[in-house]
């Protein structure tokens, strides 16, 4: 499977690990390299839980950043 830009990733690290401020509104948007989107919330990775809440689906929980890049995901935030 393709990767993203390790930019793409580190600026995505930034959020979860909390060094980046989280977008008003509590909402990250997250997209897929599979072309589709969801979102993390920061209630959820303030109370420890990886959780993205992908468009037509279930919620995905990982238990890592590496989990999240691994399964083709990262922030979104043009």
């Amino acid at each position: 499977m393709e990767n993203w830009p390790h930019d793409l990733r580190l600026k995505t690290r930034k959020f979860i690990d909390g060094v980046e401020s989280f977008p008003e509104g509590g909402i990250l948007q997250m997209k897929n390299i599979g072309s589709f989107s969801g979102h993390m919330k920061k209630e959820d990775l303030l109370n420890g839980k990886l959780i993205i809440y992908a468009e037509h689906n279930l919620p995905f929980q990982f238990n890592s950043a590496g989990e999240i890049f691994a399964a083709g995901w990262v922030a979104d935030n043009h």
